[in-house]
């Protein structure tokens, strides 16, 4: 009993309450009956039926608890790159003769527990519900969805805040591919890039970029084909999985276009001037536009300062999976990986220069095929 009075007093509870939502649209109209749910990687629950109220609020006052242990670096880390995922479900009138009631999906939103890290142990969002419905200015006003989170005791306290920094990764583009890896009519394939990252002298973590696309040379990443001027093209969680459109981009937070000058590393010089925009505009490309951050503790600080005084170069690895192969896996009855290395049939090694405090990298760099 003693030992779990300890473990226990490790962990801190995160409360994640949906108080409300406005402006709620179901197939009838403002006056439903809806119901929300809450995932962090997992289902947390979900809440009891609510009906529209007063002003098109509907009240959920319902509360999902996630356990975090701030001694655990991988624990930590969950809060630098999962999302909480929150689903409002209306609920239909129940049709005669019908055993189970059925259900529609008004929208979703998420939201990133990364504020925690940088010391908050209480805040308030209010967020925007995207869904497949026509948009916010053909019906009115954006539905939106009132949340509140709180911490039972700080996750990270002032002192550790102070010794800490944050780590930020952004998966853009691969190019110059493999022949085997160009596109043809039937896909099947999923490219993916990862970073090994300390979290402290024991552990590390992999970082992933999330599922990249495929691209043909005439959809260009930054630029618009038909007026050629640059785009702006939000950047995605790399958490955010198969959600797609305003749903899993990161607000405020754009793919940015570089100069060959402004670049670090390899492959920019004069020389590979014209190898870099043949393979830039001619070819196809692996695309992610994902960002992934990591909150570095300063034991995880101090071991990748010492990596880098050790050697210059950061290993990255991009690779594909074969999709046939990982569903003849599943159908035989074992479990799927998140990187199943029985169906990776090739894979690129690239090497990134170490950057420092405070540095931004924007690199292309070479790469060696295996």
């Amino acid at each position: 009993m003693a030992e779990k009075a300890v473990e226990e007093k490790k962990t801190s509870t995160i409360s994640i309450k949906v108080v409300s939502a406005k402006n709620l649209r179901g197939t009838k109209g403002e006056n439903l009956t809806s119901f929300t749910k809450v995932e962090f990687g997992k289902p947390l629950g979900e809440s009891g039926k609510c009906e529209a109220g007063a002003e098109a609020t509907t009240k959920y006052n319902y509360t999902a608890n996630i356990e975090i242990n701030p001694e655990d670096p991988l624990s930590v880390d969950e809060l630098s790159y999962k999302l909480v995922v929150f689903t409002i479900v209306e609920v239909l009138p129940k049709e005669k003769r019908a055993k189970e009631e059925k259900t529609n999906q008004v929208g979703q939103c998420i939201m990133d527990l990364f504020p925690i890290l940088k010391g908050e142990s209480k805040f308030t969002k209010t967020l925007a519900l995207q869904s497949g419905a026509e948009p916010a200015a053909a019906m009115g006003s954006q539905p939106q969805l009132l949340v509140e989170v709180s911490c039972s005791k700080v996750i990270v306290t002032p002192e550790k805040l102070e010794q800490s920094n944050y780590l930020t990764i952004n998966f853009d583009s691969v190019y110059s591919l493999p022949d085997s890896w160009q596109p043809n009519n039937n896909p099947t394939h999923s490219y993916h890039a990862t970073l090994s990252v300390p979290l402290s002298e024991t552990v590390d973590v992999t970082a992933a970029a999330g599922a990249g696309t495929l691209r043909p040379p005439q959809d260009k990443n930054n630029q618009d084909p038909l007026k050629g001027t640059a785009k702006v093209i939000p950047r995605r969680y790399a958490a955010a999985g198969n959600m797609s459109g305003a749903l899993a981009a990161i607000p405020d937070c754009l793919v940015e276009s570089y100069k060959y000058e402004e670049e670090d590393y390899d492959l920019t010089s004069q020389d590979y001037r014209s190898f870099r925009e043949e393979a830039e505009n001619e070819k196809p490309r692996i695309t992610w536009n994902t960002q992934r951050e990591i909150f570095m503790t300063p034991a995880a600080t101090d071991v990748l300062q010492d990596r880098i005084a050790k050697c210059r170069t950061w290993p990255l690895e991009v690779y594909r999976t074969n999709i046939a192969n990982v569903t003849k896996k599943r159908e035989r009855g074992r479990p799927q990986r998140f990187i199943p290395r029985y169906c990776v049939d090739k894979s690129l090694s690239f090497v990134v220069p170490g950057c420092y405090k405070g540095q931004r990298c924007s690199t292309s760099p070479t790469v060696r095929r295996e």
